[in-house]
């Protein structure tokens, strides 16, 4: 596993947070934990730029967002910089020790940040990672989780806007291929990635971090260059 080269991020949010950070804190479910690759986070690729930064990582194969919460508060966690991935198991098991509505997820993600916050500068969320069609542990149909992805992450950006976290949403681009390629060396099911595999979530995480900043300054600058009006 080779690192994920950043000559293209350097303008990236997340980049520009984290060279200014001595620590940095990742929490969520199996994919930050590396549950299923022999313990290789999904952020791995991308840490391995910065040697020097302190990494923590709070997280465990199978937890939902009320869990990680309580996770959290076993814990002392300090960091300079904190970045949120959970959820996907709050969809897709349907369990009532879960968030069972997007409301109730967005409540538990904002005492996640509020704790977080306590010592990160910076805190940034990553929408719930997807699964493929062929997700055989998924307790509900196929249409109802795409429905359900859906209403919680529109939940989730509604609420980063209105608290100033920046969100990542790297799941279409997942899914896509997911369903394209579902023996890739770079899966080892349906939703989780290889060693070799999380340099291609590290690198859709801050593509589509590179998406959104570059639509920012688009608008920014027709702001201030505003389209003189035609006068028929």
């Amino acid at each position: 596993m080779d690192k994920l080269n950043l000559e293209t991020y350097r303008d990236n949010p997340f980049i520009k947070a984290l060279e200014k950070s001595e620590s940095a804190c990742f929490v969520g479910d199996s994919v930050t934990e590396g549950t299923e690759n022999g313990g290789v986070p999904w952020y791995e690729p991308l840490m391995m730029n910065y040697p020097d930064v302190d990494v923590t990582n709070v997280s465990k194969g199978g937890i939902n967002a009320k869990e990680l919460l309580e996770m959290l508060r076993s814990r002392k966690v300090e960091s300079d910089i904190a970045v949120i991935a959970i959820g996907c198991n709050d969809i897709r098991y349907r369990s009532e020790t879960g968030c069972m509505t997007s409301e109730e997820y967005v409540t538990t993600v904002d005492a996640i940040v509020s704790y977080l916050r306590r010592s990160a500068k910076a805190v940034f969320a990553v929408a719930p990672w997807p699964s493929a069609s062929f997700d055989p542990f998924c307790k509900i149909t196929e249409e109802m989780k795409i429905g359900l992805y859906g209403e919680y992450i529109e939940a989730l950006k509604k609420y980063c806007e209105s608290e100033g976290v920046t969100l990542s949403n790297p799941c279409p681009a997942i899914v896509e291929y997911l369903d394209l390629n579902p023996r890739s060396p770079m899966l080892v099911d349906h939703i989780h990635p290889t060693a070799e595999g999380t340099e291609m979530y590290s690198r859709l995480f801050l593509d589509h971090m590179n998406r959104i900043h570059a639509h920012m300054l688009h608008e920014s600058v027709a702001d201030k260059n505003p389209r003189p009006l035609k006068i028929r």
